[in-house]
Parts: C-alpha cells; sequence; structure tokens
C-alpha cells in the first residue's frame, strides 16, 4: 500500500500535531523551500528521503484494521457526520445490509478511541502527498485522478459502458 510505503512520516506528523498546527506549515515551507532551489535533484530529494527513511517510523494504522487492509483488495474510509436525526441510522443499516450481502468481501470496523480516529483521518489526508513521494522513490512516472459528480447529482455514474 502506498501510504504505508511512502506516507508514515507525513503521516505521523499530522496523526500527532494536525493539519492546522503552525509547525506542520512551517515544515511544508521547508520542504517547498528545498524542492525550490537550484540544484540537481532539489525537486525530488525531500520526497526521496522521506520514502528511505520511511520504514522507520511505526505505521498509521491501527493494527487491527492494518491486518484486515492486507487481506482485503482495497478499503474504504468514512466520515460521516450526523446532519439531522436519522441520517446516520440510515447509513448504518445500508452499511450493515450492504456486509450482510457480501459477507466475504465487507468488514466494517468503526474507530474505538481518538487516537484511532486520528491515524485513520491522518492515513487519509497524506494520500495524495505519499503517492508523489513513492513515485519518486520508486523511480516511477505516476497519475493520480481525483473524480468529483456534479452538484445533485443522483444516478450511477458510467466510465464508458462500465457502471461504477
Amino acid at each position: 500500500d502506498v501510504i504505508d510505503r511512502s506516507g508514515r512520516g507525513q503521516g505521523l506528523v499530522i496523526q500527532y500535531l494536525g493539519v492546522s498546527a503552525p509547525s506542520v506549515k512551517s515544515m511544508w515551507n521547508v520542504k517547498l523551500w528545498i524542492e525550490d532551489l537550484p540544484l540537481p535533484y532539489a525537486n525530488i530529494v525531500c520526497d526521496y528521503l522521506l520514502h528511505v527513511f520511511n520504514p522507520v517510523f511505526p505505521p498509521l494504522l491501527p493494527q487491527r484494521i492494518d491486518k484486515t487492509s492486507k487481506t482485503m483488495d482495497h478499503r474504504v474510509s468514512m466520515t460521516v457526520g450526523e446532519y439531522n436525526n436519522e441520517n446516520m441510522e440510515h447509513l448504518l443499516r445500508r452499511l450493515k445490509q450492504f456486509q450482510n450481502d457480501h459477507p466475504d468481501d465487507v468488514v466494517i470496523h468503526e474507530c474505538q478511541s481518538d487516537k484511532e480516529v486520528r491515524a485513520l483521518t491522518a492515513f487519509r489526508f497524506v494520500a495524495a502527498s505519499a503517492f508523489r513521494t513513492y513515485c519518486v522513490g520508486e523511480g516511477l512516472q505516476g497519475i493520480s485522478v481525483d473524480y468529483a459528480l456534479p452538484k445533485n447529482y443522483r444516478d450511477v455514474p458510467e466510465l464508458g459502458s462500465v457502471v461504477v
């Protein structure tokens, strides 16, 4: 998994300091300053070092979630807000039904502590930057695509003739 192989250091900073900490902004600015230096490889040296030294940092995901992640072909991490009295109950019923319909393919973990919430939030937050770090560290070209549906879109999206 790209985040585990290249995003541990970044994720731990976010997990323990938070995304809006002034020190995080300062560290990011130092990284950008180094990348702008007129020196060979300056634009990739920080990501390369983050990738190389990544294994010295502990994994971001709680062990029980990491273990499940390794047995499945993908994972979905959700943060859910309660905006009226029935949204959460409705979502949980639908998730449980989906899990019942696919018992061998779906495992649901609910965060059990604030530490787990921070860890998963950090894991999600560093996905894009960890992807760049991974590509630099592995010497790969990468392409990252974010896809957003139009406002008030209620149909199932299609990619060519494939329904997502």
